[in-house]
């Protein structure tokens, strides 16, 4: 369906246009809000968003533990990696259950 403007359509569409935009600048405005800074922190300090997952390097790094003790926990049964992908990934969920002391959600076969 085709809309179609006249010339007097066009000429009440710019009246009120203008009508509008002489009422915003005609009325005492209040400064815009200052930006929040970024991340969220008063410092400004961006933070990295939370990973989803994790190589036995960064959960290493991040847990600040050996290779050994990782392989440990998952040998235990404590924390096991991602079922199904070519290499070894730590989920989030699984590293916080480690971390709250619960056991893993599936079993290594």
């Amino acid at each position: 369906m085709s809309l179609t403007l006249n010339e007097e359509d066009i000429e009440a569409i710019a009246r009120r246009v203008v009508t509008l935009i002489g009422a915003q600048l005609a009325s005492p405005a209040s400064p815009p809000p200052p930006a929040p800074p970024l991340g969220g922190e008063p410092g400004g300090i961006p933070h990295p968003a939370p990973k989803l997952a994790y190589t036995a390097n960064e959960l290493c790094e991040e847990l600040s533990i050996s290779r050994d003790t990782l392989y440990k926990l998952e040998i235990s049964g404590r924390l096991n990696a991602v079922p199904g992908i070519r290499h070894k990934r730590y989920s989030r969920a699984a590293v916080d259950r480690l971390l709250e002391g619960g056991k893993a959600d599936w079993k290594r076969r």
